[in-house]
């Protein structure tokens, strides 16, 4: 038994909770996925990076304000399921959930690169943190 296989039978102390959805893929493939908190500070990397790029280049404070905010809910989710804290995925899962709102509006209406590539990034984020948050709840 691998390594994440292992990791995925683990429970949290608290309340018998699993970190990752009892469907997840096992074998080779499986040990290349990340976790639930890797995931989560990559896309916290992601959107605060992409809001400060925003900035920097057009000067939007709109940008600026919602990429880093988006990006320290997910940083945030991200420690807290890291640390086995309550609360962590549900963090990660707003913070998708805002993304996606506000992203696949806009991709629909203009066809632009950026909020295409912003709204496939919500949707893994909810994909990723929903299937954990749904596990949690059977």
């Amino acid at each position: 038994m691998g390594l994440i296989q292992k990791t995925r039978q683990l429970k949290d102390v608290k309340g018998g909770i699993t970190f990752a959805p009892p469907s997840a893929p096992s074998g080779y493939l499986a040990d290349l996925l990340p976790s639930l908190d890797t995931v989560a500070f990559i896309l916290a990397a992601l959107t605060a990076g992409g809001g400060t790029t925003g900035y920097v280049r057009t000067g939007s404070v709109p940008s600026i304000a919602a990429g880093v905010s988006v990006g320290a809910l997910y940083a945030l989710g991200g420690y807290r399921i890291s640390n086995r804290q309550p609360y962590g995925v549900e963090l990660a899962l707003l913070a998708s959930v805002v993304l996606a709102g506000s992203s696949i509006p806009r991709a629909m209406k203009s066809g632009k690169p950026l909020p295409i590539g912003l709204s496939l990034l919500a949707a893994y984020g909810l994909y990723s943190f929903g299937s954990a948050w749904s596990s949690r709840i059977r």
